[in-house]
């Protein structure tokens, strides 16, 4: 049985003669990219934090300048 079916649309995946239908999604909130951002660092901070990505330092919120949106 299945509960819920999930698309993914990725710029990637998606072709530019389909970019309006992401736009179309955008702007009925469909679609909501903030969802996916759980914090926001400074631009000195990105060499940190991606090299704390490899190591999967990330997940919890260990950088001091990382901050909530």
């Amino acid at each position: 049985m299945v509960m819920q079916i999930i698309d993914f649309y990725s710029s990637l995946e998606m072709p530019p003669t389909r970019y309006e239908e992401i736009f179309r999604m955008l702007d009925t909130g469909k679609l909501r990219p903030a969802d996916a951002i759980s914090g926001t660092i400074d631009l000195e901070s990105v060499n940190e934090e991606l090299e704390a990505m490899a190591d999967f330092e990330t997940v919890s919120n260990r950088s001091s300048k990382r901050s909530r949106v």
